[in-house]
């Protein structure tokens, strides 16, 4: 789990990617955050949003009974809810036509393809797309030796044009991470809300689970399309 806090319209939120997380938070007393440090407010431990799902991995999009508990969970004790979604296959695309429909009106969907985008927008005006950090490009490799590297590349979503580009589509956010050296108005994005995520980042993405080939046999290791066995939920790099 991972805090995030919501820029333009201050909220906190939570992530949790993990079906197990989110089945012990659903089976919890009531919305908290945890694994903040002890000196945060405790004003500030209330959940306002959570985030679930993955923007990186289709395989963990929530199944359908575990969904519907959260949804449930979410309007006892008003809490927000955002599905986050990765770039899918064929198959990814047909489980989240089933998984959408089951959210509340409102609801946000953090977008990273755009046939999803377009699945939205066809069938499900009543959610909101947010764009993900997928689709809002950053340099961000903790090797970049200095302010002035990281100013040479100026993130896509710093630009007008981009961002303008993102409102005609029909999104109402974007999702960020904070890049190494950055200031705070490197988060904004003009006319769009703006939610950070805090504690944990991406740096670079692809269709290989290094996870997953942990017990491949050689020649079947790091190669896309295999199943895996969600041993990311377990191991941490």
């Amino acid at each position: 789990m991972s805090a995030v806090l919501e820029v333009a319209v201050p909220e906190q939120a939570l992530e949790c990617t993990r079906p197990r997380r989110l089945e012990a938070l659903v089976s919890g007393a009531g919305p908290s955050l945890p694994e903040l440090p002890g000196d945060w407010p405790a004003s500030g431990r209330h959940v306002d949003r959570l985030y679930l799902g993955s923007e990186f991995c289709e395989r963990l999009i929530p199944p359908l009974d575990l969904l519907r508990r959260v949804v449930n969970w979410a309007g006892a004790h008003g809490v927000a809810l955002t599905l986050a979604t990765p770039i899918v296959s064929d198959g990814g695309l047909r489980l989240l036509r089933r998984v959408l429909r089951h959210l509340p009106a409102g609801s946000e969907v953090v977008v990273n393809d755009w046939g999803v985008l377009h699945l939205l927008r066809r069938d499900h005006p009543n959610l909101r797309p947010v764009a993900g950090r997928g689709i809002c490009k950053a340099i961000k490799d903790p090797r970049l030796p200095s302010a002035t590297w990281a100013r040479l590349y100026p993130p896509s979503f710093g630009s007008t044009r981009h961002a303008a580009m993102l409102a005609r589509r029909g999104f109402v956010g974007v999702q960020l991470d904070i890049a190494p050296f950055a200031r705070p108005r490197d988060l904004h994005v003009p006319g769009l809300p703006v939610a950070v995520n805090v504690g944990h980042g991406y740096v670079t993405k692809g269709r290989t689970c290094r996870f997953g080939s942990f017990g491949l046999a050689p020649g079947r290791k790091f190669a896309p399309g295999h199943a895996g066995r969600f041993e990311c939920h377990d191991d941490v790099a």
